[in-house]
Protein backbone atom coordinates (compact mmCIF):
# COMPACT_ATOMS: atom_id res chain seq x y z
CA UNK A 1 0.00 0.00 0.00
CA UNK A 2 3.08 2.23 -0.09
CA UNK A 3 2.48 5.13 -2.40
CA UNK A 4 -1.34 4.95 -2.41
CA UNK A 5 -1.73 8.16 -0.39
CA UNK A 6 0.73 9.95 -2.66
CA UNK A 7 -1.27 8.88 -5.71
CA UNK A 8 -4.53 10.06 -4.13
CA UNK A 9 -2.96 13.43 -3.24
CA UNK A 10 -1.61 13.84 -6.79
CA UNK A 11 -5.08 13.08 -8.23
CA UNK A 12 -6.68 15.72 -6.01
CA UNK A 13 -4.07 18.42 -6.64
CA UNK A 14 -3.93 17.98 -10.43
CA UNK A 15 -7.67 17.35 -10.72
CA UNK A 16 -7.29 14.21 -12.79
CA UNK A 17 -10.34 13.09 -14.76
CA UNK A 18 -12.10 9.91 -13.68
CA UNK A 19 -10.56 7.58 -16.29
CA UNK A 20 -7.00 8.74 -15.59
CA UNK A 21 -7.49 8.54 -11.83
CA UNK A 22 -8.95 5.05 -12.13
CA UNK A 23 -5.88 3.87 -14.07
CA UNK A 24 -3.55 5.31 -11.39
CA UNK A 25 -5.41 3.55 -8.56
CA UNK A 26 -5.92 0.27 -10.45
CA UNK A 27 -2.52 -1.28 -9.41
CA UNK A 28 -3.55 -0.99 -5.72
CA UNK A 29 -6.95 -2.71 -6.07
CA UNK A 30 -7.08 -5.82 -3.85
CA UNK A 31 -4.13 -4.76 -1.73
CA UNK A 32 -4.67 -4.20 2.02
CA UNK A 33 -3.19 -1.99 4.72
CA UNK A 34 -3.98 -0.35 8.09
CA UNK A 35 -5.08 3.28 8.20
CA UNK A 36 -6.58 5.70 10.74
CA UNK A 37 -9.86 7.36 9.85
CA UNK A 38 -12.07 10.15 11.17
CA UNK A 39 -15.76 9.31 10.49
CA UNK A 40 -17.97 12.05 9.03
CA UNK A 41 -21.16 10.24 7.99
CA UNK A 42 -22.63 6.73 8.32
CA UNK A 43 -25.16 5.17 5.93
CA UNK A 44 -26.65 1.76 5.29
CA UNK A 45 -25.30 -0.42 2.46
CA UNK A 46 -28.26 -1.78 0.57
CA UNK A 47 -26.31 -3.10 -2.43
CA UNK A 48 -22.75 -3.14 -3.61
CA UNK A 49 -20.77 -3.96 -6.72
CA UNK A 50 -18.57 -6.10 -4.50
CA UNK A 51 -21.25 -8.78 -4.17
CA UNK A 52 -23.01 -10.03 -1.04
CA UNK A 53 -20.06 -9.51 1.35
CA UNK A 54 -21.00 -5.99 2.39
CA UNK A 55 -24.77 -6.10 1.68
CA UNK A 56 -26.80 -5.09 4.74
CA UNK A 57 -23.76 -3.54 6.40
CA UNK A 58 -22.66 0.07 6.88
CA UNK A 59 -20.80 2.54 4.70
CA UNK A 60 -18.72 5.18 6.50
CA UNK A 61 -17.72 8.42 4.80
CA UNK A 62 -14.43 9.33 6.51
CA UNK A 63 -11.29 11.41 6.23
CA UNK A 64 -7.91 9.70 6.27
CA UNK A 65 -6.11 10.97 9.37
CA UNK A 66 -3.14 13.22 8.58
CA UNK A 67 -4.52 14.16 5.15
CA UNK A 68 -7.44 16.02 3.62
CA UNK A 69 -8.41 12.97 1.54
CA UNK A 70 -11.97 11.66 1.70
CA UNK A 71 -12.88 7.98 1.33
CA UNK A 72 -15.69 5.47 1.71
CA UNK A 73 -15.28 2.36 3.88
CA UNK A 74 -17.61 -0.64 3.49
CA UNK A 75 -18.23 -2.87 6.53
CA UNK A 76 -20.08 -6.18 6.77
CA UNK A 77 -23.32 -6.45 8.74
CA UNK A 78 -21.42 -8.14 11.59
CA UNK A 79 -19.89 -4.73 12.44
CA UNK A 80 -23.21 -2.83 12.48
CA UNK A 81 -23.45 -2.82 16.30
CA UNK A 82 -19.92 -1.46 16.70
CA UNK A 83 -20.49 1.23 14.07
CA UNK A 84 -23.79 2.31 15.65
CA UNK A 85 -21.90 3.04 18.87
CA UNK A 86 -19.15 4.93 17.00
CA UNK A 87 -19.27 8.69 17.57
CA UNK A 88 -18.66 10.97 14.59
CA UNK A 89 -15.30 12.66 14.78
CA UNK A 90 -13.71 9.97 16.95
CA UNK A 91 -10.73 8.48 15.16
CA UNK A 92 -10.41 4.73 14.70
CA UNK A 93 -7.94 2.43 13.03
CA UNK A 94 -8.68 -0.69 11.03
CA UNK A 95 -7.22 -2.86 8.32
CA UNK A 96 -8.87 -2.27 4.91
CA UNK A 97 -8.33 -3.22 1.28
CA UNK A 98 -8.77 -1.12 -1.84
CA UNK A 99 -11.97 -2.02 -3.69
CA UNK A 100 -12.26 0.66 -6.39
CA UNK A 101 -12.00 4.36 -7.20
CA UNK A 102 -15.28 6.27 -7.18
CA UNK A 103 -15.04 8.40 -10.34
CA UNK A 104 -18.22 10.31 -9.49
CA UNK A 105 -16.93 11.71 -6.15
CA UNK A 106 -13.19 11.30 -6.93
CA UNK A 107 -12.42 9.26 -3.84
CA UNK A 108 -11.15 5.82 -3.07
CA UNK A 109 -13.45 3.07 -1.76
CA UNK A 110 -12.08 0.77 0.95
CA UNK A 111 -13.53 -2.43 2.24
CA UNK A 112 -13.19 -4.14 5.62
CA UNK A 113 -10.70 -6.99 5.48
CA UNK A 114 -12.75 -10.07 6.31
CA UNK A 115 -11.58 -13.33 7.85
CA UNK A 116 -11.83 -15.07 4.47
CA UNK A 117 -9.45 -12.47 2.98
CA UNK A 118 -6.96 -13.01 5.83
CA UNK A 119 -7.11 -16.79 5.39
CA UNK A 120 -6.53 -16.40 1.67
CA UNK A 121 -3.56 -14.11 2.28
CA UNK A 122 -2.12 -16.47 4.89
CA UNK A 123 -2.54 -19.54 2.68
CA UNK A 124 0.85 -20.45 1.14
CA UNK A 125 1.08 -20.80 -2.58
CA UNK A 126 1.40 -24.45 -3.65
CA UNK A 127 4.83 -25.32 -4.93
CA UNK A 128 4.80 -27.49 -8.04
CA UNK A 129 6.48 -30.85 -7.59
CA UNK A 130 9.35 -31.89 -9.90
CA UNK A 131 7.18 -34.66 -11.36
CA UNK A 132 4.41 -32.19 -12.16
CA UNK A 133 6.93 -29.82 -13.76
CA UNK A 134 8.32 -32.68 -15.84
CA UNK A 135 4.85 -33.78 -16.94
CA UNK A 136 4.01 -30.18 -17.85
CA UNK A 137 7.20 -29.91 -19.91
CA UNK A 138 6.37 -33.18 -21.68
CA UNK A 139 2.84 -31.95 -22.39
CA UNK A 140 4.18 -28.63 -23.70
CA UNK A 141 6.69 -30.37 -25.96
CA UNK A 142 3.98 -32.70 -27.26
CA UNK A 143 1.73 -29.74 -28.04
CA UNK A 144 4.58 -27.98 -29.86
CA UNK A 145 5.33 -31.16 -31.85
CA UNK A 146 1.66 -31.63 -32.77
CA UNK A 147 1.40 -27.99 -33.78
CA UNK A 148 4.50 -28.21 -35.96
CA UNK A 149 3.11 -31.41 -37.52
CA UNK A 150 -0.15 -29.65 -38.31
CA UNK A 151 1.79 -26.75 -39.83
CA UNK A 152 3.74 -29.16 -42.05
CA UNK A 153 0.50 -30.91 -43.09
CA UNK A 154 -1.11 -27.55 -43.82
CA UNK A 155 1.88 -26.53 -45.94
CA UNK A 156 1.78 -29.83 -47.87
CA UNK A 157 -1.97 -29.50 -48.42
CA UNK A 158 -1.61 -25.90 -49.60
CA UNK A 159 1.23 -26.88 -51.97
CA UNK A 160 -0.82 -29.76 -53.44
CA UNK A 161 -3.90 -27.55 -53.82
CA UNK A 162 -1.85 -24.92 -55.65
CA UNK A 163 -0.41 -27.58 -57.99
CA UNK A 164 -3.88 -28.96 -58.81
CA UNK A 165 -5.23 -25.48 -59.51
CA UNK A 166 -2.37 -24.79 -61.91
CA UNK A 167 -2.97 -28.13 -63.65
CA UNK A 168 -6.69 -27.41 -63.98
CA UNK A 169 -5.99 -23.94 -65.39
CA UNK A 170 -3.58 -25.31 -68.00
CA UNK A 171 -6.11 -28.03 -68.98
CA UNK A 172 -8.87 -25.47 -69.52
CA UNK A 173 -6.66 -23.21 -71.62
CA UNK A 174 -5.34 -26.08 -73.78
CA UNK A 175 -7.24 -26.96 -77.01
CA UNK A 176 -8.60 -30.50 -77.39
CA UNK A 177 -6.16 -32.72 -79.31
CA UNK A 178 -8.90 -34.60 -81.22
CA UNK A 179 -10.31 -31.47 -82.78
CA UNK A 180 -7.03 -29.63 -83.17
CA UNK A 181 -7.19 -29.75 -86.98
CA UNK A 182 -10.61 -28.15 -87.37
CA UNK A 183 -10.86 -26.31 -84.08
CA UNK A 184 -9.12 -23.14 -85.22
CA UNK A 185 -11.02 -23.04 -88.51
CA UNK A 186 -14.49 -23.38 -87.02
CA UNK A 187 -13.85 -21.42 -83.86
CA UNK A 188 -15.73 -18.13 -83.81
CA UNK A 189 -13.81 -14.91 -83.69
CA UNK A 190 -13.40 -13.89 -80.05
CA UNK A 191 -13.39 -10.23 -80.94
CA UNK A 192 -16.77 -10.54 -82.60
CA UNK A 193 -18.43 -12.71 -79.97
CA UNK A 194 -21.02 -11.21 -77.69
CA UNK A 195 -21.19 -7.84 -79.41
CA UNK A 196 -22.70 -6.40 -82.54
CA UNK A 197 -20.76 -4.47 -85.13
CA UNK A 198 -21.14 -0.75 -84.54
CA UNK A 199 -20.90 1.87 -87.29
CA UNK A 200 -18.84 5.00 -87.01
CA UNK A 201 -20.38 8.38 -87.58
CA UNK A 202 -18.94 8.64 -91.12
CA UNK A 203 -20.20 5.16 -92.05
CA UNK A 204 -23.68 5.96 -90.71
CA UNK A 205 -23.83 9.20 -92.70
CA UNK A 206 -22.62 7.38 -95.86
CA UNK A 207 -25.26 4.67 -95.41
CA UNK A 208 -28.06 7.20 -94.92
CA UNK A 209 -26.95 9.03 -98.09
CA UNK A 210 -27.01 5.75 -100.10
CA UNK A 211 -30.51 4.93 -98.83
CA UNK A 212 -31.75 8.45 -99.64
CA UNK A 213 -30.34 8.32 -103.19
CA UNK A 214 -31.70 4.81 -103.74
CA UNK A 215 -35.24 5.88 -102.79
CA UNK A 216 -35.18 8.86 -105.15
CA UNK A 217 -33.60 6.76 -107.93
CA UNK A 218 -36.37 4.17 -107.64
CA UNK A 219 -39.07 6.87 -107.78
CA UNK A 220 -37.52 8.51 -110.87
CA UNK A 221 -37.16 5.17 -112.69
CA UNK A 222 -40.80 4.37 -111.88
CA UNK A 223 -41.94 7.63 -113.52
CA UNK A 224 -39.61 7.03 -116.50
CA UNK A 225 -41.63 3.89 -117.38
CA UNK A 226 -44.57 6.18 -118.08
CA UNK A 227 -42.48 8.05 -120.62
CA UNK A 228 -41.57 4.83 -122.41
CA UNK A 229 -45.16 3.59 -122.42
CA UNK A 230 -46.48 6.92 -123.76
CA UNK A 231 -44.04 6.87 -126.66
CA UNK A 232 -42.06 9.90 -125.44
CA UNK A 233 -38.56 8.41 -125.42
CA UNK A 234 -36.87 11.58 -124.19
CA UNK A 235 -39.05 11.61 -121.06
CA UNK A 236 -38.15 7.95 -120.54
CA UNK A 237 -34.39 7.88 -121.26
CA UNK A 238 -33.30 10.98 -119.26
CA UNK A 239 -35.14 10.03 -116.02
CA UNK A 240 -33.90 6.45 -116.44
CA UNK A 241 -30.27 7.60 -116.61
CA UNK A 242 -30.73 9.87 -113.58
CA UNK A 243 -32.47 7.09 -111.66
CA UNK A 244 -29.78 4.49 -112.42
CA UNK A 245 -27.09 7.04 -111.44
CA UNK A 246 -28.75 7.52 -108.07
CA UNK A 247 -29.25 3.76 -107.64
CA UNK A 248 -25.63 2.88 -108.46
CA UNK A 249 -24.25 3.21 -104.85
CA UNK A 250 -27.15 1.13 -103.50
CA UNK A 251 -26.61 -1.56 -106.13
CA UNK A 252 -22.91 -1.76 -105.22
CA UNK A 253 -23.85 -2.11 -101.57
CA UNK A 254 -26.34 -4.88 -102.37
CA UNK A 255 -24.03 -6.73 -104.75
CA UNK A 256 -22.93 -9.35 -102.12
CA UNK A 257 -26.60 -10.02 -101.32
CA UNK A 258 -27.37 -10.54 -105.04
CA UNK A 259 -24.55 -13.11 -105.23
CA UNK A 260 -25.97 -14.96 -102.28
CA UNK A 261 -29.44 -14.83 -103.87
CA UNK A 262 -27.98 -16.21 -107.10
CA UNK A 263 -26.42 -19.11 -105.17
CA UNK A 264 -29.75 -19.80 -103.49
CA UNK A 265 -31.50 -19.85 -106.89
CA UNK A 266 -29.38 -22.83 -107.83
CA UNK A 267 -31.55 -24.83 -105.47
CA UNK A 268 -34.64 -23.81 -107.52
CA UNK A 269 -35.42 -27.18 -109.04
CA UNK A 270 -36.98 -26.89 -112.48
CA UNK A 271 -36.57 -23.07 -112.62
CA UNK A 272 -40.09 -22.54 -111.27
CA UNK A 273 -39.58 -18.91 -110.21
CA UNK A 274 -37.74 -18.00 -113.42
CA UNK A 275 -40.61 -19.25 -115.54
CA UNK A 276 -43.21 -17.32 -113.51
CA UNK A 277 -41.15 -14.12 -113.85
CA UNK A 278 -40.77 -14.71 -117.64
CA UNK A 279 -44.55 -15.11 -118.10
CA UNK A 280 -45.18 -11.90 -116.10
CA UNK A 281 -42.75 -9.94 -118.28
CA UNK A 282 -44.29 -11.42 -121.43
CA UNK A 283 -47.79 -10.32 -120.33
CA UNK A 284 -46.61 -6.81 -119.51
CA UNK A 285 -44.80 -6.47 -122.87
CA UNK A 286 -48.04 -7.00 -124.81
CA UNK A 287 -49.81 -4.29 -122.78
CA UNK A 288 -47.07 -1.68 -123.35
CA UNK A 289 -47.86 1.03 -125.89
CA UNK A 290 -44.20 1.87 -126.58
CA UNK A 291 -42.42 -0.44 -128.99
CA UNK A 292 -39.10 0.00 -127.17
CA UNK A 293 -40.62 -1.07 -123.87
CA UNK A 294 -42.41 -3.93 -125.61
CA UNK A 295 -39.18 -5.10 -127.28
CA UNK A 296 -37.20 -4.79 -123.98
CA UNK A 297 -39.70 -6.77 -121.90
CA UNK A 298 -40.27 -9.33 -124.65
CA UNK A 299 -36.50 -9.83 -125.06
CA UNK A 300 -36.02 -10.28 -121.31
CA UNK A 301 -38.78 -12.86 -121.18
CA UNK A 302 -37.27 -14.63 -124.21
CA UNK A 303 -33.85 -14.69 -122.53
CA UNK A 304 -35.34 -16.31 -119.43
CA UNK A 305 -37.13 -18.92 -121.58
CA UNK A 306 -33.90 -19.59 -123.49
CA UNK A 307 -31.78 -20.10 -120.33
CA UNK A 308 -34.48 -22.36 -118.86
CA UNK A 309 -34.64 -24.67 -121.88
CA UNK A 310 -30.86 -24.63 -122.27
CA UNK A 311 -30.44 -25.77 -118.70
CA UNK A 312 -33.02 -28.51 -119.13
CA UNK A 313 -31.38 -29.79 -122.30
CA UNK A 314 -27.99 -29.87 -120.58
CA UNK A 315 -29.42 -31.81 -117.63
CA UNK A 316 -31.11 -34.34 -119.94
CA UNK A 317 -27.94 -34.73 -121.98
CA UNK A 318 -25.89 -35.49 -118.85
CA UNK A 319 -28.57 -37.83 -117.58
CA UNK A 320 -29.05 -39.91 -120.71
Amino acid sequence: MDGLLDILKEIKINRRIGSEAGKLVEPFIGKSGEFSFSPIEVSNTFSSRQGELYKGGKTILAKIVGTDLMCNILFSKEENEWINGLALGNEFSCRVKVLQFDRLYDRVVFGEVLESDELELAKPEPQPSPIAEKLEDISTNEQIRQKSGRVELDEDFERERFRLLNLLTETIKRKPQVFAASYSENAPDKKGMGREKTLSREEAEDLSSIVFKGIWGSIIIFFSIGGYMSGKLLYGIIPSLIGFYLLKPALKKLKPHFKKLKENNKNDKGGFYSMIFAFVLLAISYSAESKIVHIFLFGTAGYLFFTFFKKKLAENYEKY
